[in-house]
């Protein structure tokens, strides 16, 4: 009987609290007026934070500046494949070159963060060893793309005071 009772009463109370208590009356809801609002200035920059932002600008800036120029490109055959030096200034480019091979004997070569000087682009060929030298110019690297006469497997690169010399294997 105890139980009987406990369960009608929550289905009373549970009844109450759900039609009755949350609906809202007519007497509590009020109007706002627009004289009792208050603005909140918002400032636009955080004084604080603007030197931080500033200085990664500059650091992504810094990761983006050129630190080497390629002046002049030389191809040459070799009995194992090929040699192709490119005469540089500046730092040392060793880390920030890559090269791969792309299909149909195209060879591409990318500097990062180099540059190419004002004469490379009129750098001469020999055209026994390659068909074309093609050079392209992104934000952030350039590319030299050489079109091989023959197929090639495999690539070397080191750097000494002047020159970055890729070896390209048959």
């Amino acid at each position: 009987m105890k139980l009987i009772n406990k369960i009608g009463l929550g289905i009373v109370i549970t009844f109450f609290v759900t039609n009755c208590a949350l609906t809202p009356t007519s007497n509590s809801i009020e109007k706002i007026d627009d004289a009792d609002m208050k603005k909140v200035e918002i400032p636009l920059v955080d004084t604080e934070y603007k030197p931080r932002l500033d200085k990664k600008i500059q650091r992504e800036k810094a990761v983006l500046a050129k630190s080497y120029t390629l002046d002049k490109v030389e191809v040459s055959k070799k009995k194992n494949g090929i040699l192709i030096r490119f005469k540089y200034d500046g730092e040392d480019p060793k880390e920030n070159i890559s090269t791969f091979f792309s299909g149909d004997r195209f060879f591409n070569i990318t500097f990062f963060k180099g540059e190419f000087g004002s004469d490379i682009k009129q750098s001469f060929f020999n055209s026994s060893i390659i068909k074309n030298l093609q050079f392209f110019e992104f934000e952030e690297s350039v590319q030299v793309t050489v079109r091989l006469k023959d197929d090639h497997k495999s690539t070397f690169i080191q750097t000494d005071d002047d020159y970055i010399i890729i070896s390209v294997f048959s």
